[in-house]
């Protein structure tokens, strides 16, 4: 028997014995095995060339073809980054195990319908290419559950979005985004949602609608303000708003009681709500570059606080019930305007650094705020 005859041999073998998984493969299984896979095994060899950054595929070129279909089509993730791709094969439907599909920093402008042949696929990742809209073959694959499309140029989303009942998590960080996609708020089930780096200038009270939403990241865009719905999201653990135009947060903010990390730094900000005390899971809060001259005494009811960020403000004053932060392990407050600190601040006993630097505060105020607390690093200049 000739080398051909034993590979097609080899080959139907594994087809047939269910070893490549439920794969279309276009070809016709007869009794007599009289079949002409060379189209099929051309197809094989370019996806295989195609994958070859992928270290998993960089294969001996004594592999033989059954070999390199055996890898192929039993690949649960594949990812390629910095390869100068322009295209991704159509014979990536071969891959029919795949689960997790990055391709980070190439050259894709589109997707090749196949890639909807793909129902393992839940996690697709196409940052740092060169899609200019959202490609509607992602529409049709109903089954993901995490898209990154961050770092190109989409400008708006597709009313076919809405088909993506099962997705958790959408990153689209770095587009072109103008207007709030409508089209989210259909997304009942999504827990993450990054826009940072667009250019939205409003957000509508449908956000309201995304009551599973955990995280939300919504930083350098040009935001003139938050809705009053944004307190529906009750499940919010990490809310982050920075270099926006926000000149207020709404009350309603006070919901989010679940809330872990919230950052409103960057913002024309010139109070804040008293309602921000209700956040009581909140560990981290960065007020930095605001117009802030005063926070709300209820700032003190953030007892697992642990990290406070109020740098390169306009503090004039911080509140007694600052002491009240028993947990609190960081607390930068350079470039403001303090001449001293609350002698309350000694109750934070938690506290490893206390940062002061270019504010007006005298030496007889240092001598204090150092013996109120000996055993924190303090920073005045």
């Amino acid at each position: 028997m000739s080398e051909a005859s034993n590979e097609k041999t080899n080959v139907l073998r594994l087809l047939q014995s269910g070893q490549l998984g439920n794969i279309e493969l276009g070809l016709a299984l007869t009794e007599s095995l009289l079949i002409d896979i060379e189209e099929f095994k051309n197809d094989i060899e370019l996806l295989f060339e195609w994958l070859a950054p992928e270290r998993r595929f960089l294969a001996p070129k004594e592999f033989s073809f059954a070999e390199k279909l055996q890898k192929i089509t039993t690949a649960t993730e594949v990812y390629l980054d910095k390869c100068n791709l322009t295209f991704i094969p159509m014979q990536i439907k071969y891959m029919t195990k795949l689960e997790t599909l990055k391709i980070f920093n190439n050259h894709i402008t589109a997707l090749p319908i196949e890639i909807t042949s793909l129902e393992n696929l839940i996690e697709l990742y196409l940052d740092n290419n060169e899609l200019t809209t959202f490609p509607l073959e992602i529409c049709k694959m109903t089954q993901l559950v995490d898209i990154s499309l961050s770092y190109n140029q989409i400008d708006s989303l597709p009313v076919e979005i809405s088909n993506l009942v099962n997705l958790r998590r959408l990153h689209l960080e770095s587009n072109e985004l103008t207007s709030w996609p409508s089209q989210i708020n259909t997304l009942t089930q999504l827990q993450g949602l990054n826009l940072v780096a667009n250019r939205l200038k409003f957000i509508p009270s449908e956000i309201g609608e995304l009551i599973q939403l955990q995280h939300l990241s919504l930083d350098n865009n040009r935001l003139k303000s938050i809705p009053l719905e944004i307190g529906n999201c009750m499940q919010l653990e990490y809310l982050s708003l920075s270099s926006n135009r926000l000149s207020s947060i709404p009350s309603t903010i006070g919901n989010l009681t679940n809330l872990d990390s919230l950052n409103i730094s960057r913002n024309p900000l010139k109070s804040l709500p008293q309602e921000i005390g209700n956040l009581k899971q909140l560990s981290a809060l960065q007020i930095e570059e605001t117009k802030l001259q005063q926070l709300p005494e209820t700032i003190g009811n953030l007892s697992k606080l642990q990290d406070l960020l109020i740098q390169l403000g306009q503090l004039k004053t911080l509140p007694a019930e600052t002491g009240n932060l028993i947990n609190l392990k960081r607390l930068d407050l350079n470039y403001n305007f303090l001449q001293g600190l609350p002698g309350e601040i000694n109750r934070l006993k938690n506290l490893e650094l206390l940062s002061l630097l270019d504010n007006p505060i005298t030496d007889s105020e240092k001598e204090k705020i150092s013996s109120w607390l000996p055993n924190c690093d303090i920073r005045f200049e």
